[in-house]
């Protein structure tokens, strides 16, 4: 039997992977109280990144992701005693194209992160 294994690949010179030069994070929560023991609850977060590189495993191929902005927003109603909520939220608000990772070989190509989602929901709590 004949064994070839892949030669080592050298990222000297390179940039670090999913390393941007800088990053930003800032978030609030914002609660305000009702009558009868119930709140509403605002959030909002954010997250500037500069942009970075991602290296298909095995290649010396490196893709870049440009610099970006992702921010996620939610209202909640929360009943008295916190027993029950109800949630509307946005994730993505910019719709952002983000990679999350890169192949390549016969065929290249990348994984993204999830686009601008929206939705309500609902729970209980025990």
């Amino acid at each position: 039997t004949n064994f070839f294994p892949t030669p080592a690949v050298s990222f000297a010179g390179r940039k670090l992977d999913r390393s941007p030069e800088w990053t930003v994070t800032a978030g609030i929560t914002q609660t305000v109280p009702l009558a009868g023991g119930a709140n509403i609850q605002a959030s909002a977060r954010t997250r500037l990144s500069d942009s970075y590189y991602l290296s298909a495993l095995g290649t010396l191929n490196q893709f870049r992701q440009p610099s970006f902005t992702k921010t996620d927003l939610s209202l909640t109603y929360n009943a008295a005693g916190e027993r029950w909520y109800l949630q509307g939220f946005v994730r993505n608000l910019e719709n952002s194209l983000v990679v999350s990772g890169a192949s390549s070989g016969a065929y290249s190509g990348v994984t993204l992160q999830d686009p601008r989602t929206y939705g309500v929901r609902t729970g209980f709590r025990f």
